[in-house]
């Protein structure tokens, strides 16, 4: 275990006590701090230190925090710092006490994890756009060649010198403008899918316009491939995420639910959300025959697959169920189903209060 520092201040802010181990952590010894005012507070934050000493004196209690500090090197140090009131034999105040617990490695062992963990979720997410593909074509090039229709036709008739329908001419450039929506919503998706999306706030979203907004981006390839889609998302449902990552999440399952159902007779996946005793589910099934009981505790390792090499990582259920514990979710999948039928759980946004009662 990391040596713990103790040391004592009077009401002034000068050292009376520095043990051995504050020595270790900060460099300085004993001789040298005694007396003084803290040596390893920066300057700029000394104001902040006297007022939180004063704090101690004040009301008598204790205070835990966790900040940076700096050693005799000036190199920096992250400790879990608290402070308690000392009295002396009367009860009278008698400065403040402080431990100090170095939480440098802890913290940057921690930072090397999330900055893995972040990048295994980018190429996952890249990895599931890269899948999505060939339908991504199609849900662009189909609208394309709608455009294209309607100006060739239009252009031909100006040209002619025919006479114009107004009525006609005016539904063409109607239809232009819907499928070039249609084109700018899937290129907004595929833009926000594929940030990197670490680190930016969480939001108050819609559950249908997670849905929605993940469904843009593979809806084509469920089409052409005869897989019929159900969706059944109750309305108003809200929650509190970063929406690029749920809808990561879905799009993995979608993927799955794909390549389960896709060599199926009358293939389908439902997608289905809604509210239950505070918690959003959102539920995804297939057609497909089920995962098999030998495998099915072992789904979520970290590069386990049943897919084909090359086809699979392994990886987007592990990271699937990391983000949505994230959220103070669950991922799960429901046994009891007749069909794979996996189930997000999430914590329903009320009123601006965030609903997490499991029971």
């Amino acid at each position: 275990a990391s040596p713990v520092a103790i040391m004592a201040v009077n009401e002034n802010g000068e050292l009376t006590l520095w043990n051995p181990a504050c020595e270790t952590i900060f460099g300085w010894t004993a001789e040298e701090v005694i007396g003084k005012w803290l040596p390893f507070v920066a300057a700029d934050k000394r104001r902040e230190s006297e007022i939180l000493i004063e704090r101690v004196k004040s009301n008598f209690e204790s205070i835990q925090f966790e900040d940076t500090r700096y050693r005799k090197d000036r190199r920096p140090v992250t400790v879990l710092t608290t402070l308690m009131p000392l009295f002396d034999e009367n009860g009278k105040f008698d400065g403040v006490m402080g431990t100090m617990a170095d939480l440098t490695e802890e913290r940057a062992a921690q930072k090397a994890l999330e900055s893995q963990r972040a990048a295994a979720v980018q190429n996952a997410r890249l990895a599931a756009l890269g899948e999505m593909a060939s339908g991504i074509a199609h849900e662009i090039n189909n609208p394309l060649a709608i455009i294209a229709a309607h100006s060739n036709t239009m252009l031909t008739r100006l040209e002619s010198g025919g006479s114009i329908e107004k009525e006609k001419f005016l539904l063409s450039l109607k239809k232009i403008e819907t499928v070039s929506f249609r084109i700018a919503k899937i290129i907004k998706g595929l833009r926000n899918f594929a940030r990197h999306s670490e680190g930016e706030p969480a939001e108050v979203k819609y559950v249908d316009s997670v849905v929605s907004d993940t469904l843009e981006i593979c809806r084509e390839r469920f089409r052409n491939s005869g897989i019929h889609l159900h969706v059944n998302i109750a309305p108003n449902l809200l929650i509190k995420c970063q929406s690029v990552q749920i809808s990561q999440v879905l799009l993995n399952l979608l993927n799955n639910a794909f390549d389960a159902s896709v060599d199926t007779a009358n293939p389908w996946v439902a997608i289905e959300a809604k509210e239950t005793r505070g918690r959003i589910e959102i539920s995804i099934v297939d057609s497909g025959s089920g995962i098999p009981l030998a495998i099915i505790d072992r789904i979520a390792e970290p590069f386990f697959t049943t897919k084909p090499v090359g086809q699979g990582t392994g990886l987007g259920l592990s990271i699937s169920k990391g983000i949505v514990e994230l959220h103070d979710g669950t991922l799960v999948l429901d046994r009891s189903s007749k069909h794979t039928r996996f189930i997000v759980s999430l914590p329903a946004f009320v009123e601006g209060i965030l609903l997490t009662d499991n029971v």
